[in-house]
């Protein structure tokens, strides 16, 4: 029986036609540009081909889809596209293709390199007869290489043949794998003999492709003019084997400046080869969970090596992570994510968000539903501190769903500022890069560089950078700020305050807000002395921007000042912890509650705390608990009771058995005095009444509002 053969078999793809171009493997035409089209035909390739990764040909069919994915990707990146294209018609031009008409022309070829073939043979014995002995044997052991016909042109599918100079060396005890170092042995001479994936049977050393790397639009980093330069927090695109290589060594202790960019196509493939035929035996067998989770932990282990070669690590750690997913070992694909960002410039995010969409379908109670979504809205904040923001705003908008099915009022509400806010950090992103781009060929438009320099400072903070743009704005008050921010050395500080406060007065929303905290950062900073009016004027300014925070800013009620308390058997305490008489830190499910509020209430009656807002918040958040030892209970229920202006807006259902959080979240716009009530009918022995991290903001109308 023949080798399987996964192209001709799954996809029509006969031997005459392998390797087949992308265009080819996604099953439409050549230099086909519609981005719709290409998306469409390889969704219906991998969705074909997932029914396979459980099968007998496991290692086949994630091979395929890995090159479905490369494929989708180049193709529908225009610069990649165009290049490939390019590559591509190099390929068909350079090809030495006989013609069928010219039978006898290729017997006379045939004829003169038989010819050829024998002189060279009665040479070589010739010269074998005179030769030394030992030289005999030096040369009986040599390896003669053939030059590759195709040395130059990449790659044009991946499962194409490649060589390189390195070996991988499995450990001698294959049960011990995972805790062996598998070592690789670098040597100029050598070659790696592999078989071809066609139908010849003879073995072929091929050289691999040299690497392309497109310089982009600015290919050297010493350019003065900043304009060249790219955006810092340009979102990028979830890992792909398309991405450029890189040939820096990784060092003990990474750092970002450190980390490897993704390894070139051909690089991987080649690396992606020798990883399946040092684990054979494991990828052949690896059809049910527990093999695919251990032969994932032993690549997991391969990538952790020191000395590994950067393109088979990413290799080996990109395959422990898929193997982990199909395996549903969420623990483990996090696990290879994580070592992945360790080493290379990756978008860790993206991979995080394809965990939580699997575990999403997955998920099916309320109460898993509930912590999914915290986890999500972590990833998501995670990722904006990041910086990606594309990354940021799609696990926002999952976090969005997974509260839905939640059923959470806090979650609810908490995933949508989120998701607002990444949504807004990533059209501003966008805008900034677009403008990036057309500053390229109109440095002086002066819209683009306000746009471009406006994200620099208010969302990345980079002021050098951003004030540069700034200082070309068309906006001429802006343009002025930025000028005297250059020259903040020789200028007095509270005139740069003072024109970023003249720009606030006339500005709206997040601008208005954004310029206030600029001109308080140099108000800050300036030296007056006490007492005179200029003092009293900027202290002033200095005050209107603390009290004008951010819509979505969070106030812990912890941090603000409270009056009015009624206390209870352990009075009343702050920032997570019981009592103020008995200061044992608020815990819930392990976790302590660091902002918490105790308010433990008599027996008999209630405790409370009143906070001054003013009419400045438009939503209150947070949970209420007993937080006494898990599997307790309290001596009588205790009720949580939210008040505002005397009106009660929220009370909790009554509780007795301990850790368990009702969250809430409540619309508090217009109120001016904030109460937080905890109420013991009976005996208050073991109720340890607690606010679960309390805080407000300034962004209303994101709750019904309690009539």
């Amino acid at each position: 029986m023949g080798e399987f053969d996964p192209y001709h078999k799954w996809l029509g793809i006969s031997p005459r036609d392998q390797p087949p171009s992308h265009y080819r493997l996604l099953g439409i035409d050549e230099y086909e540009s519609d981005p719709e089209v290409i998306e469409a035909a390889a969704e219906r390739r991998m969705s074909f081909l997932h029914q396979y990764v459980t099968g007998d040909h496991i290692a086949d069919a994630q091979g395929l889809l890995n090159e479905l994915a490369a494929a989708r990707v180049c193709l529908l990146d225009p610069k990649r596209r165009r290049l490939y294209d390019q590559q591509l018609a190099s390929l068909a031009k350079t090809s030495p293709f006989p013609s069928h008409g010219s039978a006898r022309f290729r017997i006379i070829l045939m004829s003169v390199a038989l010819s050829a073939i024998a002189v060279l043979i009665c040479v070589f014995v010739f010269v074998s007869r005179v030769a030394d002995t030992d030289q005999r044997d030096d040369v009986a052991d040599q390896t003669i290489s053939t030059p590759n016909s195709n040395a130059g042109i990449p790659p044009s599918h991946g499962r194409e043949l490649a060589g390189d100079d390195a070996e991988l060396r499995r450990p001698s005890n294959e049960s011990a794998a995972v805790n062996n170092s598998i070592e690789v042995v670098s040597d100029a001479d050598q070659q790696l003999v592999l078989e071809d994936s066609g139908n010849r049977n003879e073995s072929t050393i091929v050289e691999p492709p040299p690497i392309v790397i497109d310089p982009g639009p600015n290919p050297d980093p010493n350019k003065l003019d900043p304009a060249q330069n790219e955006v810092d927090a340009q979102p990028d695109r979830p890992p792909t084997v398309t991405e450029q290589a890189t040939t820096v060594t990784p060092n003990e202790d990474i750092t970002d400046k450190a980390k490897l960019k993704i390894p070139d196509e051909s690089s991987q493939i080649v690396a992606q080869r020798k990883i399946r035929q040092l684990f054979e035996k494991d990828f052949r067998y690896a059809s049910r969970t527990e093999a695919k989770t251990a032969l994932a932990k032993k690549l997991l282990e391969l990538g952790k090596q020191k000395d590994l070669d950067p393109s088979e690590r990413y290799v080996s750690l990109t395959l422990a992570k898929e193997l982990a997913d199909t395996a549903a070992d969420d623990q483990l694909a996090e696990e290879s994510v994580t070592e992945l960002d360790r080493w290379y410039d990756v978008d860790v995010f993206a991979f995080k968000h394809a965990i939580l969409r699997r575990q999403f379908r997955l998920t099916r109670q309320p109460e898993a539903f509930a912590k999914l979504a915290e986890k999500a809205l972590q990833n998501a904040q995670d990722a904006l501190r990041a910086r990606r923001y594309e990354s940021a705003s799609k696990i926002a908008a999952l976090s969005q769903a997974i509260a839905r099915k939640s059923k959470n009022p806090r979650l609810l509400v908490e995933t949508r500022v989120v998701h607002d806010r990444t949504q807004q950090l990533q059209d501003e992103s966008s805008d900034a890069m677009n403008a990036r781009k057309l500053l390229e060929t109109q440095p002086l438009d002066g819209r683009a560089n306000d746009t471009l320099g406006h994200f620099l400072c208010f969302v990345e903070n980079d002021w050098e950078q951003g004030t540069f743009y700034l200082a070309r704005s068309d906006h001429e008050e802006i343009k002025l700020a930025a000028q005297l921010e250059q020259k903040q050395n020789t200028t007095d500080v509270s005139q740069i305050g003072d024109a970023w406060w003249k720009l606030a007065e006339r500005a709206t929303g997040e601008s208005q807000q954004r310029y206030q905290q600029r001109a308080r950062h140099w108000y800050e900073q300036a030296t007056t002395t006490p007492g005179t009016f200029q003092q009293k004027w900027i202290a002033s300014r200095v005050q209107q921007a603390l009290e004008a925070p951010f819509p979505d800013q969070k106030f812990f009620l912890t941090d603000l000042p409270e009056f009015d308390l009624i206390l209870g058997p352990w009075g009343f305490a702050k920032h997570g912890k019981k009592g103020a008489y008995h200061p044992d830190p608020i815990m819930v499910h392990g976790s302590h509650v660091e902002n918490g509020i105790g308010m433990h209430p008599p027996g008999g009656g209630h405790s409370r705390a009143r906070y001054n807002l003013g009419g400045k918040f438009g939503t209150l958040l947070g949970g209420a608990v007993l937080a006494a030892a898990a599997g307790s209970s309290g001596e009588s229920p205790v009720t949580f009771s939210i008040i505002a202006d005397n009106r009660l807006l929220w009370t909790s259902k009554p509780q007795q058995a301990a850790q368990q959080v009702e969250d809430f979240a409540i619309d508090i716009r217009d109120v001016e005095i904030l109460e937080l009530r905890t109420t013991c009918p009976g005996g208050a022995n073991n109720c340890h009444a607690c606010w679960v991290d309390p805080y407000v903001i300034r962004e209303g109308g994101l709750v019904r509002r309690k009539r």
